[in-house]
Protein backbone atom coordinates (compact mmCIF):
# COMPACT_ATOMS: atom_id res chain seq x y z
CA UNK A 1 0.00 0.00 0.00
CA UNK A 2 1.34 3.01 -1.33
CA UNK A 3 1.79 5.98 1.13
CA UNK A 4 0.31 9.50 0.57
CA UNK A 5 2.28 12.45 0.70
CA UNK A 6 1.41 15.21 2.87
CA UNK A 7 2.41 18.37 2.84
CA UNK A 8 3.70 20.38 6.02
CA UNK A 9 2.04 23.73 6.31
CA UNK A 10 4.72 26.23 6.26
CA UNK A 11 5.93 27.90 8.71
CA UNK A 12 5.34 31.60 9.06
CA UNK A 13 6.55 34.27 11.49
CA UNK A 14 5.09 36.76 13.70
CA UNK A 15 1.06 37.59 14.19
CA UNK A 16 0.92 35.00 10.89
CA UNK A 17 1.77 32.18 13.05
CA UNK A 18 -1.67 33.44 15.43
CA UNK A 19 -3.50 34.10 11.94
CA UNK A 20 -2.92 30.46 11.10
CA UNK A 21 -4.21 28.48 13.90
CA UNK A 22 -7.61 30.41 13.09
CA UNK A 23 -7.41 29.41 9.03
CA UNK A 24 -8.12 26.49 7.02
CA UNK A 25 -5.05 24.89 6.07
CA UNK A 26 -3.69 23.24 8.77
CA UNK A 27 -7.34 21.94 9.68
CA UNK A 28 -7.46 20.45 5.91
CA UNK A 29 -3.90 18.91 6.35
CA UNK A 30 -4.75 17.05 9.80
CA UNK A 31 -8.07 16.01 8.05
CA UNK A 32 -6.34 14.70 5.05
CA UNK A 33 -3.18 12.74 6.94
CA UNK A 34 -5.77 11.52 9.70
CA UNK A 35 -8.11 10.05 6.60
CA UNK A 36 -11.05 11.19 9.21
CA UNK A 37 -14.41 12.21 7.54
CA UNK A 38 -17.22 13.40 8.70
CA UNK A 39 -18.82 10.45 7.88
CA UNK A 40 -16.87 8.92 10.99
CA UNK A 41 -18.19 11.37 13.44
CA UNK A 42 -21.57 10.57 12.74
CA UNK A 43 -21.41 7.04 12.54
CA UNK A 44 -20.27 6.95 16.16
CA UNK A 45 -22.85 9.61 17.74
CA UNK A 46 -25.23 7.24 16.47
CA UNK A 47 -23.50 4.26 17.76
CA UNK A 48 -23.15 5.58 21.10
CA UNK A 49 -26.79 6.80 21.13
CA UNK A 50 -27.57 3.62 21.28
CA UNK A 51 -25.76 2.74 24.35
CA UNK A 52 -27.85 0.74 27.11
CA UNK A 53 -26.37 3.66 29.56
CA UNK A 54 -29.13 6.25 29.32
CA UNK A 55 -26.73 9.49 30.53
CA UNK A 56 -24.44 8.43 26.95
CA UNK A 57 -27.35 7.85 24.82
CA UNK A 58 -28.54 11.15 25.60
CA UNK A 59 -25.72 12.92 24.96
CA UNK A 60 -24.82 11.39 21.67
CA UNK A 61 -28.25 12.26 20.77
CA UNK A 62 -28.18 16.15 21.54
CA UNK A 63 -24.69 15.91 19.65
CA UNK A 64 -26.14 14.13 16.87
CA UNK A 65 -29.08 17.29 16.77
CA UNK A 66 -26.41 19.93 16.55
CA UNK A 67 -24.52 18.51 13.85
CA UNK A 68 -27.46 17.96 11.68
CA UNK A 69 -28.92 21.73 12.52
CA UNK A 70 -25.68 22.88 12.02
CA UNK A 71 -24.92 21.09 8.37
CA UNK A 72 -28.78 22.40 7.82
CA UNK A 73 -27.73 25.86 8.49
CA UNK A 74 -24.55 25.90 6.67
CA UNK A 75 -26.37 24.14 3.44
CA UNK A 76 -29.07 26.94 3.71
CA UNK A 77 -32.22 24.54 4.90
CA UNK A 78 -32.58 26.79 7.62
CA UNK A 79 -32.46 30.01 7.40
CA UNK A 80 -32.98 33.66 10.30
CA UNK A 81 -34.79 36.18 9.15
CA UNK A 82 -34.78 39.44 10.85
CA UNK A 83 -38.12 42.15 10.72
CA UNK A 84 -38.13 45.37 12.40
CA UNK A 85 -41.34 47.97 11.93
CA UNK A 86 -40.11 51.34 13.32
CA UNK A 87 -43.42 53.43 13.46
CA UNK A 88 -43.79 56.96 15.07
CA UNK A 89 -46.57 58.29 16.96
CA UNK A 90 -46.48 61.81 18.46
CA UNK A 91 -43.46 62.02 20.66
CA UNK A 92 -43.67 58.12 20.99
CA UNK A 93 -41.40 55.21 18.67
CA UNK A 94 -42.91 52.50 19.06
CA UNK A 95 -40.19 49.74 17.50
CA UNK A 96 -41.81 45.98 16.78
CA UNK A 97 -38.83 43.20 16.06
CA UNK A 98 -39.59 39.86 14.97
CA UNK A 99 -36.98 36.95 14.28
CA UNK A 100 -37.92 33.55 12.79
CA UNK A 101 -36.14 30.65 11.52
CA UNK A 102 -37.53 29.42 7.89
CA UNK A 103 -37.22 25.62 7.09
CA UNK A 104 -36.86 25.87 3.29
CA UNK A 105 -37.86 22.13 2.93
CA UNK A 106 -40.71 22.63 4.55
CA UNK A 107 -42.09 26.08 2.89
CA UNK A 108 -41.17 24.25 -0.97
CA UNK A 109 -43.39 20.85 0.60
CA UNK A 110 -45.92 23.31 1.30
CA UNK A 111 -47.17 23.44 -2.06
CA UNK A 112 -47.02 19.46 -2.63
CA UNK A 113 -49.58 19.01 0.46
CA UNK A 114 -53.62 20.49 0.54
CA UNK A 115 -53.47 22.65 3.92
CA UNK A 116 -56.85 24.57 4.69
CA UNK A 117 -56.82 27.89 5.12
CA UNK A 118 -58.51 28.38 8.40
CA UNK A 119 -55.47 26.48 10.04
CA UNK A 120 -53.02 29.18 11.92
CA UNK A 121 -50.11 29.33 10.34
CA UNK A 122 -47.52 27.12 12.93
CA UNK A 123 -50.10 24.47 12.10
CA UNK A 124 -49.65 24.14 8.71
CA UNK A 125 -46.45 22.64 9.37
CA UNK A 126 -46.46 20.67 12.48
CA UNK A 127 -47.27 17.21 11.85
CA UNK A 128 -50.57 15.84 13.56
CA UNK A 129 -50.14 13.65 16.33
CA UNK A 130 -50.92 10.32 14.75
CA UNK A 131 -48.73 10.72 11.35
Amino acid sequence: MEEEEVKQVPAKAGDEVIRSYFGLDGVAFALKSSGWEVREEVERLVEFSRDPDPKVAMAAMKQLRGVVRETAEINGIIQSRNAEITHVEGNQTVRISSTSKLVQSLQESKDHVQVPESLPFAAQFIPARDS
